[in-house]
């Protein structure tokens, strides 16, 4: 069974999510500092599930053309440019997106999107609150905001159930491991890698496996070859870049500070319609 067959099983997804939370949960339990790497470890194997142009109209996936990619950089720079002038402004549109983003790619619930965003709040609210504050370098940890933000992941939480409970009534698709994990991954695990198992298991693994399916129908077959040609010349670059960043955060060459605003100018364009506003020009 070649890779891409196994990973549309769901089965072995299933299996090497909860083997991931589990080894997750023990790790933190023992080390909450190697728990860390773990987590940024699983952001950057799911960076390669953005590294494609989706050509909506005709329903299937490219490689990023110069067009694109130069697009792409622009949006970067503006968004960067936001984070220098207003880092806590620029953290409220990413969270904004991210939960748009993520909703809109859950199969059936699109109230998790929100969740998965804000979920750290109802059992990590100081904890989610530093991080914020350590990396826009603000002074968010206060009071209100905490119960704030708590309040907002139990509204979260109730909407997820609320329309898991609908789509159950409805006798509509739902998916309820999907459901009851995301729930309680985000309840039980610190922020960090909360996130991190969300985003490669939940979100790139799925987003991937949609990709590839696509790219098989459309030529036909599928194989190391092009599944190659499409990731890797976005890839490779955005997982060396990753790299060096870490390295000069770690080395003390580049402020956290700016290292987070380059994240978020790298991640916000993905979330983004860019494709859209290529697809209107060559119309």
């Amino acid at each position: 069974m070649s890779w891409p067959a196994s990973l549309s099983k769901r089965s072995v997804w299933i299996a090497f999510t909860c083997l991931s939370a589990l080894g997750f949960y023990a790790v933190q339990s023992v080390s909450p500092v190697a728990a860390f790497w773990l987590a940024i470890f699983f952001f950057i194997l799911g960076v390669p599930h953005g590294a494609v142009e989706r050509l909506p109209h005709q329903r299937r996936v490219m490689m990023p053309t110069l067009a694109y990619t130069a697009l792409y950089i622009v949006f970067g720079i503006l968004v960067y440019s936001s984070w220098l002038i207003s880092p806590v402004g620029t953290l409220v549109v990413f969270l904004t997106l991210s939960a748009i983003h993520f909703g809109l790619s859950e199969p059936h619930t699109l109230s998790l999107g929100a969740w998965v965003t804000l979920g750290s709040f109802l059992n990590y609210p100081v904890e989610t609150l530093e991080i914020f504050s350590f990396l826009t370098r603000s002074d968010l940890s206060v009071a209100l905001a905490v119960e704030t933000g708590r309040y907002f992941s139990i509204i979260c939480a109730l909407i997820v159930l609320g329309e898991t409970a609908i789509r159950l009534l409805r006798r509509q698709s739902v998916d309820l491991f999907r459901v009851i994990a995301l729930l309680t991954i985000f309840i039980f695990l610190p922020p960090v890698t909360a996130v991190a198992l969300y985003f490669f298991c939940f979100h790139s693994l799925c987003e991937m496996r949609k990709t590839l399916e696509g790219l098989s129908r459309h030529q036909g077959y599928l194989d190391l070859k092009s599944i190659s040609k499409l990731y890797a010349p976005a890839s490779i670059p955005a997982l060396i870049g990753a790299g060096i960043i870490i390295w000069a955060v770690q080395a003390g060459y580049v402020p956290i500070y700016l290292a987070a605003g380059l994240g978020v100018a790298f991640i916000i364009p993905h979330m983004l319609p860019v494709e859209k506003l290529l697809e209107l020009d060559r119309a």
